[in-house]
């Protein structure tokens, strides 16, 4: 070999050693930041200055603080960062065959998303996917009674697009939070439905009868979510969806089955029921024969089962529409297969110590509000179980006392 060329050898083994280094320094760096953006998240739901706690700060200091939710049975009674009205009247019974409360076109509206925003949302390590939800047209009162909700099926990336602008607003020091003063400052104004695409979701306290008294199931949430990333949350969770394909409606209540399809898809982990409107199916009942859809199926037949909406809230996270909802489950042995056969999904944080079933009563729910552990629709919700608890202990004493 010339002597050109071993010098040219020796020149490639240099730059090739010197690219390798700058390109594993590169590497090391980003999965650095990449790590640093995910924990980040864990700690933006729990931390004195999480968004819910800037939300808090801001109705208060803007004298809204009676637009917030303050909690009568969990806690320390502070406010959350929920929009509540004690005015606001509605069908508390949920059907299991009818919905009368919704009506749904089953129309499709593509709302515009940000690609700049989706990259955000990646970059810090959100799972996303493009799904469907429903968002709310309007709303039917007569007086302070709630009559109907007129709901349609639109693109999911729209909802996180609204909800980033909403906390980019919260959040900056140089942007006022216009959406939420001209939106979202009272529940009444949140149900005038000019914030676009409102979504429509439910958090369910699902309260099980051990032998021993009413549990409650309690998920630690996973950093990959994009609401409330490392927070505890009531299970299941979920944005309502429609419940009809290719034109055929399901024979059950939008409500029921919306409760069905989330409670085996976070229990049970079946992802079949993620994409399920993307999939070539013609009956949207097929998810009863899934085990877990059987089972809670069988229970409401027996009339071990029943549903109850308990309260209605608005977000100011995402300005979502949310009902809390109970799912009791009166037989103990329902209860025991559900704990031992449960598998969570991907939503919870992994390990066998996300899933909780507690005590309705149990004293670490309290502990876990005050410290911001749990995040706002989930409070709502578990405040109105207990309350709900409570009047059945009362009617159980005055039935014995009768008899």
């Amino acid at each position: 070999m010339s002597v050109n060329g071993i010098v040219l050898l020796l020149v490639g083994a240099v730059l090739g050693a010197i690219v390798a280094s700058w390109y594993n320094a590169l590497t090391s760096n980003f999965t650095r930041w990449v790590n640093a953006q995910v924990v980040r998240r864990r700690g933006e739901g729990v931390s004195a200055g999480s968004l819910s706690d800037k939300i808090v700060k801001y109705y208060v200091n803007n004298g809204w603080a009676s637009s917030l939710y303050v909690p009568r049975t969990v806690g320390s009674s502070d406010p959350i960062a929920l929009l509540h009205s004690s005015e606001f009247h509605f069908p508390s019974r949920v059907e299991i065959k009818s919905d009368s409360l919704f009506s749904c076109d089953h129309t499709f509206t593509s709302f515009p998303v940000s690609n700049r925003t989706l990259r955000w949302y990646r970059r810090r390590g959100v799972k996303l996917f493009d799904g469907e939800f429903m968002w709310l047209k309007s709303v039917r009162m007569d007086g302070n009674k709630l009559q109907k909700l007129s709901v349609g099926r639109f693109n999911f990336y729209a909802y996180a697009a609204l909800y980033f602008r909403l906390q980019r607003e919260i959040s900056s020091r140089w942007r006022s939070p216009k959406l939420h003063s001209r939106y979202l400052s009272t529940f009444d104004s949140a149900l005038a439905t000019g914030l676009q695409p409102q979504a429509v979701g439910c958090t369910v306290a699902t309260l099980l009868q051990g032998d021993d008294g009413l549990y409650i199931a309690v998920a630690k949430r996973s950093a990959q979510v994009m609401i409330g990333p490392g927070t505890r949350a009531l299970l299941p969770v979920f944005g309502m969806e429609c419940n009809a394909m290719g034109g055929h409606p399901s024979q059950y209540g939008l409500t029921f089955y919306n409760f069905v399809r989330e409670f085996s898809e976070e229990f049970f982990d079946l992802e079949e029921l993620v994409n399920m409107m993307s999939a070539r199916r013609v009956d949207p009942d097929w998810i009863f024969q899934l085990p877990p859809a059987a089972a809670v199926l069988r229970e409401a037949a027996a009339g071990r089962f029943r549903i109850l909406r308990t309260g209605f809230g608005v977000n100011p996270n995402d300005g979502i529409f949310n009902c809390a909802l109970i799912a009791h489950f009166s037989s103990p042995k329902f209860f025991k297969w559900l704990r031992n056969e449960s598998r969570l999904n991907w939503e919870s944080a992994p390990g066998a110590a996300s899933l909780g079933f507690i005590k309705l009563d149990d004293r670490r729910l309290d502990e876990w509000v005050d410290r911001h552990e749990i995040e706002p629709s989930s409070v709502f919700a578990l405040d109105l179980a207990r309350q709900y608890a409570a009047n059945l202990t009362t009617r159980a004493i005055k039935s014995t006392a009768a008899t």
